[in-house]
């Protein structure tokens, strides 16, 4: 499980072992919750529908070494990119994309 603040510290995003929770801070609002997980990192392209996911490789439809996009008002991935060793961490902005490894920290 892990949190991320999107880009503009408003909005937190969860990463559970059931899928993600994405809430508002001020005021504190559950905006959508989703049981497609596991994921071990997820975090939110500003206030988008726009998410990054990384699994916790728990089973082969969520894998730690694949960063995927997700667009949460069509509910389906729009990308992915594939990695050879397990993301240690990721997080997106509106132009780039950033994930680490054991060996590298990539700018896509």
């Amino acid at each position: 499980m892990s949190a991320s603040f999107n880009g503009d510290q408003d909005t937190v995003a969860l990463a559970l072992t059931t899928g993600f929770k994405i809430f508002t801070i001020e005021p504190y609002s559950t905006l959508k919750k989703r049981n497609i997980g596991p994921y071990k990192i997820v975090h939110l392209l500003h206030r988008t529908n726009i998410l990054i996911l990384v699994g916790n490789g728990e089973n082969s439809h969520c894998p730690s070494q694949k960063l995927i996009f997700w667009d949460d008002i069509e509910q389906k991935v729009v990308g992915e990119i594939a990695n050879k060793h397990e993301i240690l961490n990721a997080t997106i902005h509106t132009q780039m994309a950033i994930i680490a490894d054991k060996n590298k920290v990539a700018l896509l």
